[in-house]
């Protein structure tokens, strides 16, 4: 995807960003974290279980200094799965 669609690559990396800001405002509770999850936890939960997981192998894969890319996403992410998606990866409650 890198090489074949950049735009829509850069447009995914600027969301896992975004994303994995809001799972250290979490953290550090400056955002209520059931409250965000209430609200935008179906949404975390696709981007990390569609294309977030992929990009993070990818990025780690890749990183030749031992980095965990957004680490935020990653731990929120699969929170927001576990909760919203079932098994099937179909948005549910």
């Amino acid at each position: 995807m890198r090489e074949n669609a950049r735009h829509d690559y850069d447009t995914m990396m600027s969301a896992i960003a975004i994303l994995d800001i809001l799972g250290l405002y979490m953290k550090k509770g400056y955002i209520d974290e059931r409250l965000a999850l209430d609200e935008w936890g179906w949404l975390y939960a696709r981007a990390h279980s569609k294309h977030g997981e992929h990009v993070l192998k990818e990025r780690e894969e890749n990183d030749e200094g031992g980095r965990v890319p957004w680490p935020h996403f990653r731990e929120l992410g699969e929170k927001a799965t576990a909760r919203h998606l079932p098994p099937t990866g179909m948005p549910g409650n």
